[in-house]
């Protein structure tokens, strides 16, 4: 009972985690069915990578009056919020050891060389120097999720701080804990919509895509998801309509459909399939669309 309770549920996570992040974690020998279970714990890789990146954000919160920068110093409360975001952006890219970044790299630069064949894109894909089309795109990468993320942080900061002073406005400094630990926390419901639902985008491509090569690293998960972990990867986004207004959540994961199939369709015509470097992409640019789907109703009412 054990063994089949570690072969069918510990060693996939263990997988998952070997595979998404660069914690130090010690995995069996694995099947083809191993890795293809291993999916099913993508989404919750999200939540630990999201929890880990959003330390820092967490600690600054704590221990500095970021409710009182709100209501008498913006600027100060500004500061706060961008040295998280920095922080966020830089602990997920370290934690994951840059695997998604060089695949959207990679991708970039096989996809911006317009008369290459397929075989061609293969090659370049694998070829670790990075082109000029990966440097642009990466700048752009990265200054988005900058911009985007400092936004979702900022309007939950703010909608969190002002409910807290309307409702313990008169007794202010005997909640005071009640407010960082507050302004600490809700952030990372949705910092960690970003990291979960992409991730789950990473499982969807995955499923319904083919390999282009005969062996590789993502040979050993594109199109080998079974059906089972496609339904428990999307139980890991249960959390969400609770946590998120049904707007936003709803349009996140619209756009991060979307550009799923974006990868999708184009791998296809391009690559003639799905590799490892695309689901790196695929996941780096659902991020940066989960937060614009958090965030873009705020500016533009929906319903």
């Amino acid at each position: 009972m054990a063994v089949t309770l570690y072969k069918l549920i510990l060693n996939p996570f263990l997988l998952a985690l070997s595979l998404l992040t660069r914690l130090p974690v010690r995995v069996s020998e694995a099947d083809s069915s191993d890795w293809g279970r291993s999916a099913a714990y993508f989404p919750f890789c999200g939540y630990i990578l999201a929890f880990l990146a959003a330390m820092p954000f967490m600690l600054i919160c704590c221990f500095s009056d970021v409710f009182s920068f709100f209501t008498s110093n913006p600027f100060a409360a500004l500061a706060v919020i961008l040295i998280g975001d920095f922080l966020f952006v830089a602990g997920l890219a370290w934690m994951t050891g840059i695997l998604h970044i060089d695949g959207f790299c990679d991708s970039c630069d096989a996809f911006s060389s317009m008369s290459a064949t397929k075989e061609d894109r293969l090659k370049i894909m694998k070829d670790p120097h990075p082109g000029a089309a990966a440097v642009a795109y990466l700048i752009l990468l990265i200054i988005g999720k900058l911009i985007l993320l400092f936004l979702v942080i900022f309007s939950v900061e703010k909608h969190v701080s002002f409910l807290l002073y309307n409702k313990y406005q008169d007794n202010y400094v005997e909640h005071l804990m009640l407010f960082k630990v507050c302004l600490a926390i809700v952030p990372l419901a949705f910092l960690s919509a970003t990291t979960v639902i992409a991730r789950f985008a990473m499982v969807l491509l995955a499923a319904i895509s083919k390999y282009p090569r005969e062996s590789g690293t993502g040979a050993v998960i594109v199109g080998k998801v079974p059906v089972l972990s496609i339904f428990i990867a999307a139980l890991w986004l249960l959390p969400f309509v609770l946590l998120i207004p049904w707007r936003n959540l709803i349009l996140a994961l619209i756009l991060a459909g979307m550009v799923m199939l974006y990868w999708k369709f184009r791998a296809d015509r391009l690559l003639g399939g799905v590799t490892g470097d695309i689901l790196g992409a695929c996941c780096e640019t659902a991020e940066l669309a989960v937060a614009l789907g958090i965030i873009l109703p705020e500016f533009i009412k929906i319903g």
